[in-house]
């Protein structure tokens, strides 16, 4: 009986240790199980969770932003007339919403408007605190064993405790206090606009996106903030969520292709060709990227040169064998296998229809001639059965059996998309809509404020971010008006006293002599910056 007691205490003793490393830091709700600790969830970006929602939801809160996020880029001209384009996709989108993650009851994400970090609560969508870096911060935050981890157009990286806010430590990663304008506001010259990666307690990213500058690639402990090493590059313009696989990271470069490196050292491994765009994903080892210009993303292994795929489409999640694609009119899952070998196929009759093109091309001047004639009447039949052939192909693609498609449906003015269990949810124009992955099938709908470019499931609740500035929490329970939660506006931070009449009249004055109220204002000597405060009232600067 003494043993039984003895093992059955063991037993309890077990189980209650296993509850502890599950659960860290309870009065925080630091829960392992349902976290989305990084854009996209992971370090691979799958945008995948194993979290199951249960449809239908209902908006518990709404934190409307002072401010709406500001891009560092604008969209592109919708038309290239010089290469005959048109429709034309931005290539470089990371920061057109206030991306968010989250960690047991707290959310955070960081603003590109205000310079600063944000945590509120899950549950009510209060702010808990929020910490002012030095420029804007454009990327999600990391979160890392509870401590949120950052980078900033300030050229600083940063660690904060994700309770408080508290310092933790912070890496300047420019040996410069240089600033200069850039995209509409002052920053380094070298900033941090990868994020951050976390693996194995190293940090990674990348400072500096003006190769002229000086770009490097760093790798800091994680808990101190002490370098590991760096590798500089003078040939890198690093923009956008780099991803990693466990001997590699991966760093898109906004309008030009992504490139590979160590993880070990950060020396560099490779290039992809093709186009540029910041969506990337990694599956196992192969990259998957693209997204920008005309809409078409690429699979490659880091290794190769071919292509081991092609997809008409802004954004992939893979999944198993199952691919689930949106493009510009649609969604749609996809037999990766399937689709894979059809590729292949289609290449192969593909590249030889661009051979016998330029064999067309190279007759242009010998039609004429009886010889030439000849050539270009075997060639005519010839890219006949081409293209055929291509038809054949195309219908096959088409077909559910021999192609691999598994449904499809309609649906326009897409932004984003993520996987929680069987739920394929997508961000659109003023709604999202959430289908089955197996079948299609809609799920449930609901409007939304703006366009929804970025997607996080946390902790049984659903965040949606949009180019407004709006993030609306959607969560089970009974319907009911959502809590609208706004900010208070600042307020003058100085006092109304005899001196506020005399900075008033400089600032009316300064205006009246010089005409100016757009561009950028230098005040020298501002003292507590009183006199700034009455320019920036009246002004654009």
């Amino acid at each position: 009986m003494k043993i039984y007691r003895f093992f059955s205490d063991i037993f309890l003793i077990s189980i209650i240790i296993v509850l502890k490393l599950l659960i860290i830091d309870i009065s925080n709700n630091f829960l392992l199980c349902g976290d989305w600790n990084t854009y996209m969830h992971d370090n691979q970006r799958s945008g995948i969770s194993n979290e199951k929602l249960n449809f239908p939801l209902s908006e518990n809160w709404q934190y409307v932003s002072k401010h709406a996020p500001q891009p560092a880029w604008p969209s592109p001209a919708k038309t290239d007339y010089w290469h005959r384009e048109a429709n034309i996709k931005p290539r470089v989108t990371y920061d057109r919403a206030y991306h968010v993650v989250g960690a047991g009851n707290n959310v955070y994400f960081g603003s590109s408007a205000n310079d600063k970090i944000y945590c509120l609560d899950i549950s009510t969508g209060k702010e808990k605190w929020s910490f002012f870096a030095g420029g804007p911060v454009r990327l999600a935050p990391t979160i890392h064993e509870g401590n949120i981890y950052f980078g900033s157009d300030d050229g600083n990286v940063y660690c904060l405790n994700g309770k408080n806010g508290n310092v933790i430590w912070l890496f300047d990663a420019t040996n410069t206090k240089r600033i200069i304008p850039g995209n509409e506001r002052l920053i380094s010259v070298i900033p941090v606009r990868t994020g951050i990666i976390i693996q194995n307690d190293i940090a990674y990213f990348c400072a500096g996106i003006f190769p002229n500058e000086g770009v490097t690639m760093f790798a800091l402990d994680a808990k101190t903030g002490n370098k590991i090493w760096d590798q500089p590059s003078d040939a890198l313009s690093p923009q956008g969520f780099m991803l990693a696989s466990s001997s590699k990271i991966f760093i898109p470069t906004g309008r030009s292709t992504p490139e590979v490196f160590s993880l070990v050292d950060g020396r560099k491994l490779g290039t992809f060709s093709g186009t540029g765009g910041t969506f990337a994903l990694l599956n196992g080892e192969s990259l998957v990227y693209g997204g920008g210009d005309l809409g078409e993303l690429e699979i490659r292994e880091p290794n190769s040169k071919d292509q081991i795929a092609s997809f008409n489409g802004l954004q992939i999640i893979i999944q198993d064998e199952v691919s689930y694609l949106r493009s510009d009119n649609e969604i749609s899952a996809i037999n990766r296998t399937l689709h894979n070998k059809n590729y292949k196929e289609w290449k192969k009759v593909e590249e030889t229809k661009s051979d016998l093109t330029n064999d067309l091309w190279d007759l242009r001047e010998k039609r004429k001639l009886a010889k030439g004639k000849k050539r270009l009447a075997r060639i005519d039949a010839q890219m006949e059965k081409v293209i055929n052939k291509i038809t054949k192909i195309d219908k096959k693609i088409k077909n559910v059996e021999s192609g691999g498609l598994i449904w499809q449906q309609p649906l326009e003015d897409t932004y984003s998309m993520i996987l929680a269990d069987n739920a394929l949810i997508i961000g659109g124009n003023g709604k999202i809509d959430v289908f089955d992955k197996n079948d299609g099938k809609l799920l449930w709908s609901n409007k939304i404020n703006g366009k929804a470019y970025s997607l996080t499931v946390a902790n049984g609740n659903l965040l949606v971010s949009t180019d407004m500035g709006t993030i609306h929490c959607f969560q089970k329970g009974k319907k009911s008006k959502p809590r609208i939660i706004r900010p208070e506006k600042d307020r003058n931070p100085y006092p109304k006293d005899e001196r506020t009449k005399v900075y008033s009249s400089a600032a009316k004055q300064i205006i009246k002599e010089t005409g100016i109220k757009k561009g950028y204002c230098l005040v020298l000597g501002c003292g507590i910056g009183r006199l700034m405060y009455e320019l920036a009232k009246r002004t654009d600067l």
